[in-house]
């Protein structure tokens, strides 16, 4: 792979940054970064529309030269070390303001890597480490112009156990149906370098930036004196001293920094799960149990199970017209199993722990053996007799055994790898929001790091990122809840994450 520091960006090679090598695609709007052994990290594909200017040809440094009506748009690489500054700009060539064309940014992460984005539209940066250990990947970083995820809230997509590779993430680089002065220049400069692990990417943030992610009735407050700061519906914002001091409702919201241009700040205050399931659950049982998914029965059922349910006996009325065994599914065996040992039924129970076995290891395994063993426990007072050799099956992926792993508390030497892989998932210390992750595998990974022993070396870091992307879940559910007219959304991720709160 030849060297090419000196700043020289050739066509259809490679060059080297660090241990990373990048290359572009013959169409000039896509780039690849792939590690030292040549897999793949992240793709980055540049969306700018209009036709290649005739007569021109790609060279060392300009990757794409093209033309729309009354603009040109060029995006250029420059090599300098272990630094690639790559620069799309666009330049009305009329005295006429004219509309911006569409500009974004498709991400891809690579197979066995996670990516965490952070955006106010004027800051940002997009980092891709490894999801399998505490080593790293790349950092994009916006030096100039403008970066926003198309796809804001929810945080999280909806997903399932079964769900398919997600589809890349995508950015604008532009305000949307934004204007072009006449003879006016909109120019955006990413930054790719190399990053030895995702937390480093925490060293590009703001020094004002306050936490992100806070429980409901929280206080945030942001230093900055000498910015105005425009708060969205719902949210207060109070001068205490030369602080400026922000409450909101439930849900995620926005503040406005108004400076050299206009940020937009995304904080999330996010409900108790004891104040949200009421709601949920009350929501639920008013519609006919017949339709409703297997985690909505869980749901339902583990209200009831924490004396959490606005009306008990409708809520157990509701789930009796189901036979949740029948749908075949791991939540629906965890619902049947927790429903009969609330309401003392040692069949259901013994039937519910048959229905658990006969599935195949897949991921969230584990936790369904784990609640239904409390559950029986608590329900008849001795231990199942089939648990542990549950738990204790061979797991075809390393998803599932990292879960058996922690659930059977084997040696935090042979787990700290994974363990350090699956902070990296959520995101560690960051702000923002994932990239590829959806809601099942947020909040399986939370349900994870949450059994992670307190006496373990990464407990700490375990616990926060926890913490930070479970009010990112619980914030998704609050935004929906706060219309009452909108739909109950899906409910799957609330499920695995009461899954979790096992209490061991």
């Amino acid at each position: 792979m030849p060297d090419l520091s000196a700043g020289r960006f050739r066509r259809g090679a490679a060059v080297r940054l660090g241990e990373l090598g990048v290359s572009v695609a013959r169409d000039g709007r896509t780039l690849t970064v792939t590690d030292a052994a040549g897999a793949p990290v992240v793709a980055l594909t540049f969306a700018v529309p209009g036709a290649q200017v005739a007569g021109w040809q790609p060279d060392e440094e300009e990757l794409l030269l093209v033309e729309g009506v009354g603009v040109r748009s060029r995006l250029r690489a420059l090599v300098t070390g272990v630094s690639l500054s790559l620069q799309l700009t666009v330049d009305n060539l009329t005295a006429d303001p004219v509309e911006l064309p569409y500009l974004g940014l498709g991400v891809r992460v690579g197979e066995g890597f996670a990516g965490w984005a952070w955006t106010t539209d004027l800051e940002g940066f997009i980092a891709v480490a490894s999801a399998r250990d505490d080593t790293g990947g790349v950092l994009v970083r916006l030096r100039e112009g403008f970066l926003r995820g198309v796809r804001e809230v929810p945080v999280f997509p909806a997903g399932s156990l079964d769900a398919a590779g997600p589809p890349p993430e995508a950015f604008h680089l532009a305000v949307p149906e934004g204007r072009l002065g006449g003879h006016r220049r909109h120019s955006v400069t990413l930054e790719v370098t190399p990053l030895e692990r995702l937390a480093d990417a925490a060293a590009v943030l703001p020094a004002w930036l306050p936490r992100l992610v806070e429980r409901a009735g929280s206080e945030v407050a942001l230093a900055l004196p000498d910015q105005a700061v425009v708060p969205s519906p719902g949210v207060t914002a109070t001068q205490v001293d030369t602080d400026i001091v922000l409450a909101g409702p439930p849900g995620h919201r926005e503040v406005a920094i108004c400076g050299r241009g206009v940020q937009r700040l995304r904080i999330t205050w996010f409900p108790a799960v004891a104040d949200l399931l009421p709601t949920v659950v009350e929501r639920l049982t008013r519609r006919r149990p017949e339709g409703a998914t297997e985690a909505a029965g869980f749901v339902v059922v583990e209200a009831v199970s924490r004396s959490l349910a606005p009306d008990r006996e409708r809520a157990l009325d509701w789930l009796d017209q189901v036979d949740w065994l029948r749908r075949d599914r791991l939540l629906g065996d965890a619902t049947a199993g927790v429903l009969a040992a609330v309401q003392g039924e040692p069949r259901q129970l013994d039937a519910a722990w048959r229905a658990v076995a006969g599935r195949p290891v897949t991921r969230g395994f584990g936790l369904v053996v784990m609640r239904l063993w409390l559950a029986t426990l608590a329900a008849t007072g001795e231990p199942p007799a089939l648990a542990h050799a549950l738990l204790s099956r061979a797991a075809p992926d390393a998803a599932s055994g990292l879960e058996l792993a922690l659930l059977g508390y084997r040696s935090p030497d042979a787990l700290d790898a994974p363990l350090a892989g699956l902070i990296q998932v959520l995101g560690g210390p960051l702000p923002g929001r994932p990239l590829g992750l959806d809601a099942v595998g947020a909040a399986i990974a939370v349900s994870l790091l949450k059994l992670c022993p307190e006496g373990w070396g990464r407990s700490r870091q375990a616990a926060e990122a926890a913490a930070k992307v479970e009010g990112l879940l619980l914030g998704d559910h609050a935004t929906v809840l706060a219309d009452n007219a909108a739909p109950v959304p899906p409910l799957d991720s609330l499920a695995w994450l009461l899954l979790g709160e096992l209490g061991i």
